[in-house]
């Protein structure tokens, strides 16, 4: 009889020590397997969701095709001119790896700060590119001048910069307003595009140019303060 007492105390007791399977929890009422599933799966959504990170800051560094002005006198997007001034705004085009196969672009200036020159725009055929028959060569319109366009009949290129095309102008009442002067884009419905290699639409990044007063020479701005000193001392000697 005592030792089927004993026998029923040690059951209301449970294992000791590591006899049998403990049913250890992680809370109350998850048992210690969910944890570590839980675990399992908090990792690996982590994972999945750094790479996507990854991924997209791949996607958003990658290259894309550009078209930019610059000034043929500089070379840079923007430059200093007094009124009367004549400059040449160059239109670049860049390629992705997906290259260039045919194009088509136009631009548009501000009449407040520029006026065309008497020289005609030109358009500029890169190595392999023919012009396009029937787009008409490049008119003008109000302040806009439309199109520089060619193709090609094999893969066009894709690295490099070539040059698309020349507008001449005349620098008239230049400001600092912040805005670019000339900028590039497909202005002309139905005309205007890109395409590449694969005869896929192209988005390009377009990006202008600027043309702000020159800066008043600095000789000339500590000279005024100079001049009154003086005057002011000749002033007190004859006093």
């Amino acid at each position: 009889m005592n030792h089927l007492l004993k026998a029923a105390e040690r059951a209301e007791q449970g294992p000791k020590g590591g006899g049998g399977k403990s049913m250890q929890r992680f809370g109350p009422g998850f048992p210690s397997g969910f944890s570590r599933r839980l675990s399992s799966l908090v990792e690996s959504r982590l994972v999945i969701g750094l790479a996507g990170i990854a991924l997209l800051a791949i996607a958003s560094t990658a290259s894309a095709a550009t078209v930019q002005v610059v000034w043929q006198e500089t070379g840079t997007s923007s430059v200093a001119a007094a009124a009367g001034t004549p400059l040449t705004a160059e239109i670049l085009i860049t390629p992705d790896a997906a290259g260039i196969s045919s194009y088509g672009v136009s631009i548009q200036f501000d009449t407040n700060d520029l006026m065309l020159a008497a020289t005609a725009p030109e358009r500029e055929l890169p190595p392999g590119f023919q012009s396009n028959l029937f787009t008409p060569f490049p008119t003008i319109t109000g302040n806009q001048i439309s199109t520089f366009d060619a193709e090609t009949l094999q893969n066009g290129p894709t690295s490099g910069t070539f040059l698309a095309g020349l507008v001449h102008f005349v620098v008239t009442n230049p400001t600092n307003d912040g805005m670019d002067d000339v900028t590039a884009g497909f202005f002309k419905t139905g005309v205007d595009g890109m395409f590449d290699n694969a005869g896929s639409a192209v988005s390009p990044q377009f990006s202008g140019a600027t043309v702000v007063p020159v800066p008043e020479p600095t000789t000339a701005l500590l000279l005024v303060p100079g001049l009154a000193g003086l005057a002011a001392l000749r002033r007190r000697k004859l006093g």
